[in-house]
Formats: C-alpha cells, structure tokens, sequence
C-alpha cells in the first residue's frame, strides 16, 4: 500500500499494511454509521429544533473521538489528510473562533433601542446562548465532513452512498405525498404552518423542496452516468447497447422527485431542482455527447412537462403570487441590509438575528410575524457574524467548488461524484440566496455528505480503503 496521505510525519509503511483490514472495517463500519445520521435527520421536523442538534453533537462527537482512537491504536493514517483541505480547514476554524469571541464579555457598546433608550449588553452576542448552540452546530458539521471525506476515498463506498441516499429522498418524498393526501398532517400532528402543500416530515415547503432537489441530482447524475458507460462501450458507432438494468430506475426516480417538488409549490425550489439536475446530467454526459444520448433529450423533456401539466397545478397557483411575495421579500432583505450596516464588521452574535432585527424591523415589513429567519442565508451569516468572518464558510465552500469544477475541466478523478457535488453546490448556493434551506440541519448533512464524497474523488490516492 503505498502513497497513502498523511497529516503527520507518519508514513504508511508495512505496519500501515498489516493493519490495512482493520482500516477498511473501520471506513465501513463509519459509513453506516454516517448515514444513520444522513437517514434520521430529516425524521424530526429536519432536526431544526435545539435538542436535536446536541444529540447530532453527541453521536458525530464521539464517533470522531472513537474513530481518531481507533486510527492511532492500529498504526494508520487518515485516508484522506486535512493538508489536502488546509484552507478550507483554516476559514472553518476561524469561523467558529469568531463565535467564541462574539460570546465574550469584551465591553461592548449598548445597543441603542430608540427614544433615548439603550441596552447595555457585554457580549458582542446579543443571545449568546444561540451562538454557543450555533457554534455545536458548526463543530458537527465540520467533523461530520471530515468523517465523509475518510470513507469517500473509496470510489465503491461513494457509489453505494449516492444510491441509499436516493433511496432514502425518493422513500421521503413517497412519505411526503402521502402525508399531503391523507389529512395533511406532519408526523401525524395537524400542520401549523403550508397547509395543502408537501412538507414531507420537514415544517418548510421549501425545505422540503431543497432536500428533494439534491436526491434529483443524484438520479440525474447516475441517470447521465449509466448513458455515458453504455455509450464508451460501443465505440464504433456510440451508441449505447449495453445499458445497465438500473437506468430506468434512476429515471423514474428522478420524475418522482421533480412530481413531489411540484407538490411542495417552491418556486425557487423547483428552479434550483432544474438547473442542479441539468447541470450533474450534462457534466456526466461530458465526454461521451453522443447523438444517440443527445436523442434522448426531446422523451425526457416530454415526460417533464406532462409531468407539469398533471401534478403542476400547485406550483403554477404560487406563481401567481409572485409579484407580491417578491416585494414583501425585497423589503424584508433591506431592513437586513440595515442592520448589516449597523455592525458591519461585528455582527450581532451567531444565531441571533431574531433578536437582532427588531432594531430596523418597520412597515411595510409585516409587524404581525416573527422574523427569526432573514431568508437568505447570505444576509444571515452577515447580520449574525459580520462582512468579514461571515464570509468565511461561503469562502471555504467556494474554494470547494473552484477544486471541483478544475478536476471536471482536467478530466481529472471521478467524474459522476464531481457533477453530483456540483450540481447539489448550485442547489443549496442558488436556494440559500432567498432561503434558508442550508440553516436546517437534515439538508446541511446532506448537503456536505455529497460535497465531500466530490471532493474525496478529486485527491489523487492510488488506494482504496
């Protein structure tokens, strides 16, 4: 076994070897731990609520500290070294320092509430009991990263993680549909919030939307990448004739998705399902666009829009609406905007923009509801932490992105995993501009469960454990 990346002065030398079996277990034995968390998540309202983060924290916390154990007890090294991700694990790591600080009694001004009023608050946080829970959440998604990343090094494992999970969208959005027709209920409880809309077991429609999206990828992916194999074995002709029994399956996953998507009436959320699907399709049908493979084209753009016609009729009432929402929307991003601008480079602590935007909150921004959200993660990770250290895990996932997109255009790793990561990297970027669909723990795991399995393809390792 040889080259194997390491982040210390340790090498993979023959006690590495001996000790290969036990690795590979290890790697598999965390893959299905990782998806439990990947398959539970979404179960409790996509886990947004305060007691489901600290029981992520826990299970990814300890299966980290288990993992590390069992890597230095047996003599190995880490698949996949954090110096191939040292700038991403640099702006992580300061990100979640910012948090800190923003928890410490570091004197700062009082917050002026008008008519002369003014709060005294020693914390750059106004609620630092929501950073310290912001900051759990970022710690387990940054270990939960790392964690995917080791047993993304292995091509088969990635395979297998793209399939059940899915296996596991499709099986929610079947949950999802049925919830909607029999009595619209959420986890068996009357809906509070999207009646007559499908919210599967999340309580947003465009949560909900977001998480379909990211599984339509994947089927559109795989769907491109079951093309494109049939295709390179036929080089005489191009055509594809050896296809695998699995592409009508991918295909009808991929319907099924966009159906239930249409179902939540997320206007962005079927955009972002669109544009992420077309992009992992033509990425993966890259280096084999055939005029055979670009024949199907026209049948599937057909069955789309019968799609639409049959099961569109929600998503085209909302579009109706648009022009309305769109100016309620705008007015509540420029109130964002202000208060951005009244602590620029501080913030108003991590997870406290509920508290925070009562400072400018005014008309015509509707006074009757509770903003604990600015709907766009943007603007979010501004108000809550500044211009500056807010920008930095936007930085991180871009560089991601730039990695991604440079092996796509060296033809350089696996191709499938660099179009899914890709496409999800469009999804969750395009939706968080006017969402908060990444803010809800069951579509960040997700989430970075595919962009690190993308990621791992782009690391040159000339073995697989």
């Amino acid at each position: 076994m040889s080259q194997i990346e390491s982040t210390g002065a340790r090498t993979a030398g023959s006690s590495g070897r001996s000790h290969a079996p036990r690795l590979t277990r290890l790697n598999e034995l965390t893959f299905w731990i990782m998806l439990a968390v990947l398959v539970l998540a979404p179960i409790p309202f996509g886990s947004a609520r305060p007691v489901f983060w600290g029981l992520a924290a826990i299970f990814v916390g300890l299966w980290t500290a288990a993992y590390m154990a069992a890597i230095l007890a047996t003599g190995q090294v880490l698949r996949i070294g954090l110096n191939k991700f040292g700038a991403q694990a640099l702006l992580a790591s300061l990100f979640c320092l910012w948090l800190i600080v923003q928890m410490l009694p570091v004197g700062m001004s009082a917050i002026q509430l008008g008519d002369g009023l003014s709060l005294p608050i020693p914390t750059i946080s106004l609620a630092p009991g929501a950073t310290l829970l912001m900051l759990i959440r970022q710690l387990t998604y940054g270990l939960f990263f790392f964690l995917v990343l080791q047993i993304s090094a292995n091509e088969n494992r990635r395979q297998r993680l793209f399939d059940l999970l899915l296996g596991m969208i499709v099986a929610y959005g079947v949950y999802g549909l049925v919830a909607l027709h029999s009595g619209d209920t959420i986890l068996g409880l009357n809906k509070w919030a999207y009646s007559g809309y499908a919210t599967g077991t999340f309580v947003n429609r465009n949560s909900f939307a977001t998480f379909l999206a990211m599984g339509a990828v994947i089927a559109a992916a795989r769907f491109g990448k079951v093309l494109s194999d049939g295709a390179s074995t036929c080089p005489d002709d191009g055509k594809p004739h050896h296809l695998s029994s699995n592409l009508p399956l991918y295909g009808l996953a991929f319907v099924w998705l966009v159906m239930v998507v249409l179902q939540t009436g997320s206007r962005m959320g079927f955009f972002v399902t669109a544009m992420g699907a077309a992009l992992a399709l033509a990425l993966t049908l890259r280096r084999n666009a055939s005029a055979s493979i670009v024949a199907l084209v026209p049948p599937v753009l057909l069955i789309l829009a019968l799609t639409m016609l049959l099961y569109g009729g929600t998503l085209f009432e909302r579009l109706g609406q648009l022009d309305a929402t769109s100016d309620a929307r705008w007015d509540l991003y420029r109130q964002t905007w202000q208060l951005i601008m009244q602590r620029p480079l501080t913030g108003f602590g991590g997870g406290a923009f509920e508290l925070a935007f009562p400072l400018v909150h005014q008309a015509p921004v509707n006074s009757d509801l509770i903003w604990s959200k600015a709907h766009s993660s943007y603007l979010a990770l501004w108000a809550e932490l500044g211009l500056v250290f807010g920008s930095l895990p936007l930085i991180a996932i871009a560089l991601i992105g730039l990695r991604l997109a440079v092996a796509v255009i060296r033809k350089r790793g696996h191709l499938e995993s660099q179009a899914i990561a890709l496409g999800v990297l469009a999804v969750g970027g395009v939706h968080s501009l006017v969402d908060f669909s990444l803010e809800i723990p069951a579509n960040t795991f997700v989430f970075l469960a595919l962009l690190a399995a993308g990621a791992a393809s782009t690391v040159n390792l000339k073995a697989s454990r």
